[in-house]
């Protein structure tokens, strides 16, 4: 059974950990910032905006609300009025034949204005009986006013009291078919409620909460309010019920909707009813003056005959305006009036639990594919493929709440995408801009400065395809190092190395060369790749004298001399080469192919055969402009005819000793005695110089070292 487990970080680069590590701080930043009030009031706005593009094409019954407005109170007087006054009015209402009203008015407690109430209460205060009979002959408001909604189907209004449980008025009751989680329910702990003779004459009773969001605006009106054991449904709702003939309400639990007539109404998770645009605004819509009917307008009155009625007004000094989505101010019978016409209609915007959670996984993916997607595209086309990614979900939301009537944030998953995919892409074009730095220090290890710069800025001016160069080929070898390594340790000699290669490698760049590879202890340079470098043999050999000066040195420093650390010796040779870079898809090495190559890796290992540090071929000789010491012929492997190699001349060897050395030289293929004995004279006062050693020994073998 397997149980090792899977290592991401050998299948993940640190770049796609990083944008993932991105993505996911975006997705939690931006659902932490879903409850922001800013991005709260925003995400009601756009919900607005959609359902002013839904409300027209809806098709429900508009009731006709009865206001009392500012010509009503001119004409009867001010508010607040004595209930017959309001009985008068209910009175013509009812006298016209409507099919329902709802009254946007709270009678709360027993009438205090009409004739009969204060005379009660002046006997009340006087204590005198006769002020008691008297009342009993005049004019009683709640008495008139319960004579006239008894002649029509009405609707009171209710309020919820945040405060303690109370013992419930004698509301209809709701009938619940199987198991219904109420917890959701906007909750109060009671209700104000009209005196007993006006709820004996009603049909129902309907709560006048309408609720405000945190910009103020009332949106939203609970259809269902949980007061202690009992539910209250809204005006509106109880307005429909009475309307459609409905003897109570029916909630079906499991399904989560409400019956009324023929329509199912969801609850939702919370029981809210969503308003869209004001009524007003809409076909259809009626508003009459009370003032119209108290005149018995007979248009007006006409206009009731069958109709479903919300009697309210819209009167600053009654008190009843209210913010609507917009900002403007409406009365509250307007808002019940909305709810109404959306209930009739069956347009319940609903935003589910699915929804929610499908906006959070939405928010999740939409953050890791736009930061996985900075990687993958060009900055352009990738801000086209956000913006389409962004258009289409709020074109989504928008369909959604348009058609479905189900409301999907269209700000959260664009915001996550387009914050991700931005921070992506900065991250990207750091991990890019840290890339070229690595490879720049590490071209630079290569190529000197300026030649990666150039590449850099002019990138097409490098041409990395094969192509026939004529290259000057320089090659280094520690001498004695396999038995350097068996007297080190492994650290030792990394650090050995380690600053030894630094070195040579700084060396080759500064003279613009081009380190081709490091192999063991050897390294491999070239010049004049992959830019022309002028007069580089000259630079190649400049370099071969400045490696020689530098390991010369480091040999003195403790580690390489406790190690022992050999002289580097060298070969450079100047030819044509193919250069260009090589390996397939896998790997690519820059490196040149051809006889330069191969010789000057010969010359430099003929070193040891000569008594030379450095080596160099007859045709880097004969390009150099410097003055150089010929070592004679030599048969290099792989090449028909000896060919001419040569050394740089030693410290101490003046104009008469260079001039004696070039004859013993000369003399050594044709007269080869003749040339032993000028080596001899000339190692009197050059005892210890290597090359001549070697010479002597050359010509007492009477031939020439192959290779």
């Amino acid at each position: 059974m397997w149980t090792r487990p899977i290592n991401l970080r050998g299948i993940v680069s640190p770049l796609e950990r990083g944008l993932v590590g991105v993505a996911m701080a975006v997705a939690i930043v931006t659902l932490g910032l879903s409850i922001n009030a800013t991005l709260v009031s925003l995400q009601e706005r756009l919900f607005d905006s959609i359902g002013n593009l839904r409300a027209p094409s809806l098709h429900g019954e508009h009731p006709i609300v009865v206001d009392i407005d500012r010509a009503t109170l001119e004409a009867v007087g001010p508010w607040p009025w004595s209930r017959d006054k309001i009985a008068r009015l209910i009175g013509l209402i009812a006298d016209a034949g409507p099919k329902a009203v709802a009254l946007d008015i709270l009678f709360d407690g027993p009438d205090q204005r009409s004739p009969a109430a204060l005379a009660r209460g002046l006997a009340d205060i006087t204590g005198d009986d006769s002020l008691r009979n008297f009342a009993s002959r005049l004019a009683d408001g709640d008495s008139m006013l319960a004579a006239s909604l008894a002649r029509t189907r009405a609707v009171l209004g209710v309020v919820v009291d945040p405060g303690e449980s109370a013992a419930a008025p004698d509301l209809r009751p709701v009938f619940v078919q199987g198991a219904f989680d109420a917890s959701g329910l906007w909750y109060a702990g009671s209700l104000i409620a009209p005196a007993t003779d006006l709820m004996s004459v009603s049909e129902g009773l309907g709560s006048l909460v309408l609720l405000g969001g945190e910009d103020g605006s009332v949106r939203q009106v609970p259809l269902l309010t949980h007061v202690g054991n009992y539910l209250v449904p809204c005006l509106a709702l109880e307005l429909l019920r009475v309307a459609v003939g409905q003897p109570f309400l029916i909630v079906d639990g499991p399904g989560g909707v409400l019956r009324v007539g023929d329509r199912e109404l969801a609850l939702g998770q919370n029981g809210l009813l969503r308003l869209l645009p004001h009524v007003e605004r809409l076909p259809g819509a009626r508003r009459l003056s009370a003032e119209r009917i108290l005149a018995r307008d007979s248009d007006a009155v006409a206009a009731l005959k069958d109709a479903v009625l919300i009697v309210g007004g819209s009167a600053p000094e009654i008190g009843g305006l209210r913010p609507q989505a917009d900002g403007s101010l409406v009365a509250s019978s307007d808002l019940h009036a909305n709810a109404y016409w959306q209930l009739a209609a069956g347009a319940i915007p609903n935003r589910p639990a699915a929804v929610r959670w499908g906006e959070t996984l939405a928010v999740l993916v939409a953050s890791l594919l736009a930061a996985l997607s900075a990687r993958r595209f060009e900055p352009i086309r990738g801000v086209l493929v956000a913006a389409v990614a962004a258009a289409g979900w709020v074109m989504l939301a928008v369909g959604a709440g348009m058609f479905l009537l189900i409301l999907v944030d269209p700000i959260k998953v664009p915001l996550a995408g387009i914050a991700s995919f931005t921070l992506g892409a900065l991250l990207v074009a750091r991990d890019v801009r840290r890339r070229e730095s690595r490879i720049r220090a590490r071209f630079e290890q290569h190529l000197a400065p300026a030649v990666v710069r150039r590449i850099a800025e002019k990138p097409d001016s490098l041409r990395l395809k094969g192509e026939q160069r004529v290259v000057t080929a320089l090659f280094t070898d520690v001498e004695g190092f396999t038995a350097m390594t068996n007297r080190a340790t492994p650290e030792q000699l990394i650090e050995v190395l380690d600053e030894y290669f630094d070195g040579v490698t700084g060396i080759i760049v500064k003279h613009h060369g081009l380190v081709d590879k490091i192999v063991g202890d050897a390294v491999h340079a070239l010049f004049n790749v992959p830019f022309d470098v002028e007069d580089h043999p000259r630079s190649a050999l400049d370099c071969a004298i400045a490696i020689v000066q530098f390991t010369n040195e480091y040999r003195a420093r403790p580690l390489a001399k406790k190690l022992g650390l050999g002289r580097t010796r060298i070969g450079l040779e100047t030819g044509p080469a193919i250069v260009g870079d090589v390996g397939g898809t896998r790997k690519l090495d820059y490196t040149a192919h051809g006889t330069v190559v191969n010789t000057a890796a010969r010359l430099e290992q003929a070193n040891k055969e000569f008594g030379t540090t450095i080596l160099i071929g007859h045709n880097a000789a004969a390009v150099l402009t410097a003055d150089l010491m010929p070592l004679g012929g030599y048969a290099i492997r792989g090449m028909d005819e000896r060919q001419q190699v040569f050394t740089t001349w030693p410290p101490g060897y003046d104009a008469q000793h260079r001039a004696h050395y070039v004859n013993a030289v000369t003399a050594a293929v044709r007269e080869p005695g003749q040339a032993r004995a000028l080596v001899a004279q000339l190692m009197q006062s050059k005892q210890d110089d290597p090359i001549l050693t070697q010479l002597a020994y050359r010509l007492a073998a009477r031939c020439e070292p192959a290779a």
